[in-house]
């Protein structure tokens, strides 16, 4: 009986570094799945933009991968998918939720989560139907975090948003959402 070989796939993500908790869940979500036939190689960007092109031309060069899952951003996704896309290999992305992300890349990339607009809709509804009039919204500073905080303001429609970086936010009554990298 023919055996063939389990397919590579590269994992990406941030398995060392300040955003290490992510990998962990990933490598964890992909031991949870002990019986799918596929050989695992993860590839560590620290969730980190310039690192997410380094990995992707890496994985590319090495020519036997079927597929990738990753990046843990949207910003390293996207300086990923063109690597991705020149090698013929298809993405899978977790956690990767620019709305625009995948519209140019449908031959490639797969989002598996609802975008950040979905996300934003999705926290003003459940901040309406709890109640809440009003939401304060915190971000780390990084650029990701300001532009999903913006995001969800746009998102909570019929809310009060109030934006803060850093933590704690000032003491305000309403819900406090955070906004992470």
């Amino acid at each position: 009986m023919l055996r063939l070989a389990a397919p590579r796939v590269a994992g990406v993500g941030p398995f060392t570094g300040p955003r290490a908790a992510w990998g962990e869940l990933l490598t964890e979500g992909l031991a949870a799945v002990p019986h799918a036939p596929v050989q695992w190689d993860r590839y560590d960007d620290r969730g980190e933009t310039a690192l997410a092109s380094v990995r992707a031309r890496e994985i590319a060069v090495d020519g036997g991968f079927a597929a990738v899952l990753g990046h843990f951003n949207s910003l390293g996704a996207a300086r990923a998918l063109p690597v991705y896309r020149a090698a013929g290999l298809p993405v899978l992305l977790p956690l990767a939720t620019a709305p625009e992300l995948a519209a140019g890349w449908p031959d490639t990339a797969l989002p598996l989560c609802p975008d950040d607009d979905g996300q934003a809709e999705a926290i003003g509804q459940v901040c309406r139907e709890s109640g809440h009039r009003r939401i304060v919204v915190v971000h780390a500073g990084s650029e990701y975090g300001r532009r999903l905080a913006v995001r969800l303001r746009a998102g909570a429609t019929g809310l009060a948003v109030e934006i803060h970086s850093g933590w704690p936010p000032p003491p305000a009554p309403g819900a406090v959402v955070l906004c992470g990298e």
